[in-house]
């Protein structure tokens, strides 16, 4: 997964990023090279945020202090500029999705693409 910061403010004016735990993980040096404060919900919320959702945050406060850590869709949909690339600690990281089904459970075709 190519995760990217995406803010209304510069690599410089960023104080805050908001993800999940996994992407403010995977992009860990970036983050205490800056001095970022690291945030997987938003203030007064108990839901975790996911890549996506921090992205719908940062766009919802246009503020030039915070950031998400998304990838590069996720911050083009919701209008947030992207202000740096290659921020991964290790290129090449991976998400892994399962789905568990009950036995004797039907399981639905997939979506046409």
């Amino acid at each position: 997964m190519d995760h990217v910061p995406a803010s209304f403010g510069s690599v410089e004016d960023i104080a805050t990023v908001y993800s999940k735990d996994e992407a403010l993980a995977q992009c860990s040096r970036i983050i205490e090279r800056h001095g970022w404060r690291q945030l997987s919900a938003v203030p007064g919320s108990r839901v975790a945020l996911s890549t996506s959702s921090a992205a719908r945050h940062v766009a919802g406060k246009r503020s030039p202090s915070i950031a998400a850590i998304c990838s590069e869709p996720a911050a083009r949909f919701h209008g947030v500029p992207i202000v740096s690339r290659g921020i991964a600690d290790s290129p090449g990281n991976a998400a892994t999705f399962h789905a568990h089904v009950r036995a004797g459970s039907e399981i639905p075709a997939p979506l046409p693409r």
